[in-house]
C-alpha cells in the first residue's frame, strides 16, 4: 500500500511539474507578445462640404470650403503628416492647408482631439473643386472615384470617400 501511494504522489506531482511548465511557457509567450505589439491607431475621418460663419463687429460672414475632419480614438497620440487625394492607382494631389481656419500639417492629436482641415471654396477658377475634378480628368481618370487618405507619421493611412454632395459637384464640373 505504501508503494501505490507513493506512486500516485509520483504521478499528481508529475502532472503538476508538466502544468507549470505549460503555465510558464504560456506566460512567457503573452509576455513577449505584448512586449512586441505596436500601438494601432484608430482614427475616424470625414469630408463634407461646409459653410464657415464669421461674426465681426460688422455682422455674420459666410464661407463655403470643404472640412476635412479627423478625430484620434486611439488611446496614444498621433501626427498626421499629411492629407492626399487618391483618385485611381498611384494618382495622388497632397493638399497644403494654409488657410487660417485650417489646422496646420503636421497635426498632433491626443486621444479625443478632433483636428478640422478647412479648403475654401471661392468662386470662378480659384474654386478648389473644379481645380481637382478638371486635374483629375486630365490625368483620364473619373473625378468621382477620389478618396481623402490622412497619413500618420508612423506610415498608417486612413481613407474616406467624400460626402455625396462633393462627389456631384465633381461630376458636374
Amino acid at each position: 500500500k505504501a508503494a501505490q501511494e507513493a506512486a500516485n504522489w509520483a504521478r499528481w506531482t508529475m502532472i503538476g511539474t508538466w502544468f507549470s511548465g505549460l503555465a510558464t511557457f504560456g506566460a512567457v509567450f503573452m509576455a513577449l507578445y505584448l512586449a512586441n505589439r505596436r500601438p494601432k491607431a484608430i482614427v475616424k475621418c470625414s469630408v463634407s462640404r461646409s459653410i464657415f460663419f464669421m461674426q465681426d463687429n460688422y455682422g455674420t460672414v459666410t464661407e463655403k470650403g470643404i472640412q476635412i475632419k479627423v478625430v484620434n480614438h486611439s488611446l496614444h497620440p498621433i501626427t498626421i503628416s499629411s492629407i492626399e487625394w487618391e483618385y485611381g492607382g498611384d494618382s495622388v494631389i497632397a493638399s497644403n492647408f494654409n488657410d487660417e481656419k485650417s489646422h496646420k500639417l503636421p497635426s498632433n492629436l491626443k486621444h479625443g482631439e478632433v483636428a478640422r482641415f478647412w479648403i475654401p471654396l471661392y468662386t470662378g477658377e480659384r474654386n478648389w473643386l473644379k481645380r481637382l475634378a478638371a486635374e483629375i480628368r486630365d490625368k483620364g481618370k473619373n473625378p468621382c472615384k477620389v478618396i481623402c487618405a490622412v497619413e500618420l507619421t508612423t506610415g498608417e493611412k486612413f481613407k474616406t470617400k467624400p460626402d455625396k454632395e462633393i462627389i456631384r459637384i465633381l461630376k458636374q464640373n
